[in-house]
């Protein structure tokens, strides 16, 4: 079986990159962690894992987005992947 997919969409490739490494270093054994700057192509990517019925456990999304809201992300995330984790990514200057 595929192992669940964790993942993170983040328009800042630097804290992408932090992000991923720190995840992947924690749940690599368990998980595959895929990291994107893009919501669209994190949408394409996520419609391909629908295809091959692959699981996905959770989704770090960037609350600032340059396309789409957060919430309009995880909406079409979740159409697809309805029992999926979710969580808004922020910063401190966001809360």
């Amino acid at each position: 079986m595929a192992k669940p997919v964790l993942l993170i969409v983040d328009s800042d490739q630097k804290a992408l990159d932090l992000i991923v490494q720190d995840l992947e270093q924690r749940y690599r054994d368990r998980c595959r962690v895929i990291g994107q700057t893009s919501e669209s192509e994190a949408l394409e990517i996520l419609q391909k894992l629908k295809r091959d019925s692959e699981p996905v456990a959770l989704l770090l999304v960037d609350q600032q987005m340059a396309k789409m809201t957060a919430a309009e992300f995880l909406k079409q995330a979740t159409d697809l992947f309805p029992a999926a984790k979710r969580v808004f990514l922020t910063s401190y200057k966001d809360a």
